[in-house]
């Protein structure tokens, strides 16, 4: 569950607002440290990798399936991580991270 706004320390809370103006300007989609779509992409295209498709019915179907077995679990721990990554993103000074 993500913290609550009062409850972030008012330093940490400033970081964390100046970083998003300045993501903002770079867009969200150029950092895929912090793109939690692109781990769910990853995740559902490792598991299409497994099905040989024939069709576009077919794969829309695979897809589907695999979206499907995503379980809430992992979405939540990449939820649940993004405090973590904010603040190695900020520590790297935009530089790489371990995500």
């Amino acid at each position: 569950m993500c913290p609550k706004t009062s409850e972030i320390p008012e330093s940490e809370r400033k970081s964390i607002v100046n970083w998003h103006k300045e993501e903002k300007m770079y867009g969200e989609s150029q950092s895929p440290d912090i793109n939690r779509i692109e781990h769910l992409r990853a995740i559902i295209g490792k598991q299409l990798q497994k099905f040989h498709t024939t069709s576009k019915a077919s794969l829309k179907e695979k897809l589907f399936e695999a979206w499907n077995s995503i379980s809430p679990n992992v979405t939540e721990k990449l939820i649940n991580s993004m405090h973590n990554r904010l603040q190695d993103i900020i520590s790297a000074k935009g530089g790489h991270t371990k995500y």
